[in-house]
Parts: structure tokens; C-alpha cells; sequence
């Protein structure tokens, strides 16, 4: 007897091609494009990032990833440039645009911004008086009452 599963979400399947996503490299003048990865990509991404998964694993199941994610003239480029051995472009590179390519599916960063926007300089008033508490010291005599 075999088991037959009914898909989790009933939905149409579009036939719009799929979103690019222009990115480029420093130091290089070639247009990239990303395809805008899909929610079974981004649960494959942290699947691939799990603490389950092996050091080996990671490595494999990211590029794996990524390759999938790129056009094919941006993957064979890109290929170009990781095979060259004087070619500064690396495997950090790559786990740098598929983090961004996460962000851009996910709509959120995945760490902090480095550029944040400094706080308004205060301009009014503080609400509170800067008082300066005083230093308690403990006492050398002996309690003579309970202290409840």
C-alpha cells in the first residue's frame, strides 16, 4: 500500500518569471542577478546553518544554496572567479551575498546594521535632576534591636 500525501498549501503556481535580484561585486564591472529565494530556500538556508548539521554538511548544503540561487550567466561567472587562485572572491564572499539574499526574502536583517543613525542630540531639559546618590558604609557597632 503506498501513502499518498495532500500538499500543505493549495496554491496557483505562477507563471511570471522569477524575480531577479541586481547585485555586483567589488572590483568587478559584471552585473549579477540573484533569484529571489523561495520560503522552502530559506528553510533549507537555516536547516543548512542548524547546529545539527556538520561543519562539512554546512559547507556543502550552503553552496548548494547558493548556485541555485543565481542566474546561470551570474553562476558561471561567479564560478570563474572562485576557481581563479589570484582572485580575491571567496567563500566568505559568497556566504555574504546569500546572507543578503536572505534579508532581501525575509525582509529583515540577519545582524545588526553597522551604520546605524546616531540619537538626536538632547535638546531640552533633563526630566530628572542629576543628583548624586551618597556612599553607604556599614556600621562597626553591634545591632542592639532586631532589625525586623
Amino acid at each position: 500500500m503506498v501513502k499518498e500525501f495532500a500538499l500543505a498549501l493549495e496554491r496557483e503556481l505562477e507563471d511570471e518569471p522569477d524575480e531577479l535580484l541586481p547585485f555586483t561585486m567589488e572590483d568587478d564591472d559584471e552585473q549579477l542577478y540573484a533569484l529571489m529565494p523561495t520560503e522552502a530556500d530559506v528553510a533549507l538556508a537555516a536547516g543548512a546553518l542548524s547546529a545539527y548539521a556538520e561543519d562539512g554538511e554546512k559547507v556543502v548544503a550552503i553552496l548548494d544554496l547558493f548556485w541555485s540561487l543565481m542566474d546561470p550567466a551570474s553562476a558561471r561567472h561567479l564560478r570563474r572567479r572562485l576557481r581563479d587562485r589570484k582572485d580575491r572572491f571567496g567563500v566568505g564572499d559568497v556566504m555574504n551575498v546569500l546572507e543578503w539574499i536572505i534579508e532581501e526574502r525575509t525582509g529583515r536583517p540577519t545582524k545588526p546594521s553597522s551604520g546605524s543613525t546616531a540619537s538626536r542630540p538632547s535638546t531640552g531639559a533633563r526630566s530628572t535632576v542629576n543628583s548624586q546618590r551618597k556612599a553607604s558604609t556599614r556600621s562597626r557597632s553591634r545591632q542592639t534591636a532586631s532589625a525586623t
